[in-house]
């Protein structure tokens, strides 16, 4: 009897780290979805401001580094800025994902992005997930220009 419960809960312990294991890749999946979706195509490949505010938080930020202080710019002044045209940019962009962390409901990426063959950004971009789905909270980047 005493061997059956440790087979028992031997077995249900291992069955516990196989569902943990695979959650972060479903996770890690679905953060990459919304970053392709809202952040690359949106801002740089359709210039699309609904997919933007599809896959980014009403509270999102952007931490500017400028000198000795920081910019701090919410989603509607961003994206002022960016003046999005809703058509297609034409630019040939391409994205690598370095490292997309998940703990829970929140999530660190850091990803790389070229535009016509030049390294543009390094982006450090931090998620949380709602009853919607990930969300983009902020965004803080090294620019290579």
């Amino acid at each position: 009897m005493r061997l059956l419960l440790m087979i028992l809960l031997i077995g249900s312990t291992l069955r516990g780290y196989d569902a943990v294991a695979q959650a972060p890749d479903a996770e890690a999946s679905a953060i990459r979805g919304v970053i392709e979706n809202a952040y690359v195509r949106g801002v740089f490949v359709d210039e699309d401001p609904v997919a933007v505010r599809a896959g980014f938080h009403p509270s999102f930020v952007l931490s500017v580094h400028d000198a000795d202080s920081i910019i701090v710019a919410p989603l509607e002044m961003w994206l002022d800025v960016l003046d999005l045209s809703g058509q297609p940019s034409g630019d040939t962009v391409r994205h690598v994902f370095e490292r997309v962390d998940v703990t829970g409901g929140t999530a660190m990426v850091k990803m790389q992005i070229w535009i016509n063959d030049e390294h543009v950004y390094t982006d450090y971009l931090s998620l949380y997930r709602f009853s919607d789905g990930w969300k983009i909270v902020l965004k803080v980047f090294a620019s290579h220009d």
